[in-house]
């Protein structure tokens, strides 16, 4: 996928706090991977399909956040537009339910892509009563991984950093 990173079998999870560039790291991952361009050396790289896949913002706030990736994958390559896929959900969706599953099953389904690059994680579930983030989160990564591994597609997933509380983590 992106030669001496990332293969079609691998599930990046990248944490930072807030505010740190994730998500447009995100962007620029699957875009410019999309394209056929390194997202980080800007050299020629075979073209994969991505869906970028954003939980948080509204479609214009990623409209005009990816322009500028764009025009720099345009002015590099003959731009794809088919080729990098997006599919958002600003209040985010619950993948442990039936719905929410099957909805983001099908945008995979619809895109067919080799990357996804999705986030946040928090926007992925819904925690239920009585129950520690921790077995929620497996709970979604083994639904993740489930889906990854049916639709062979890498995996790249952002997470913000847990804010401290008292001095702890």
């Amino acid at each position: 996928m992106i030669p001496g990173l990332l293969t079609r079998s691998d599930r990046v999870l990248l944490v930072a706090a807030e505010g740190y560039g994730k998500t447009t790291l995100f962007r620029q991952i699957a875009v410019m991977c999309g394209q056929g361009i390194h997202p980080f050396a800007y050299w020629p790289i075979p073209s994969v399909r991505t869906l970028l896949i954003d939980l948080e913002n509204p479609r214009d706030i990623i409209r005009d956040m990816c322009q500028p990736i764009v025009a720099t994958a345009a002015a590099r390559a003959t731009y794809k537009r088919d080729q990098a896929m997006l599919w958002h959900q600003p209040a985010g969706i619950d993948v442990r339910t039936r719905t929410g599953f099957a909805s983001l099953e099908q945008a995979v389904r619809v895109a067919e892509p080799d990357l996804v690059c999705l986030g946040p994680l928090y926007k992925l579930f819904r925690q239920r009563k009585g129950e520690t983030m921790e077995d929620a989160a497996l709970d979604v990564a083994s639904r993740l991984d489930d889906l990854r591994t049916r639709h062979r597609f890498a995996l790249f997933i952002e997470h913000h950093a847990p804010k401290e509380q008292g001095g702890t983590r």
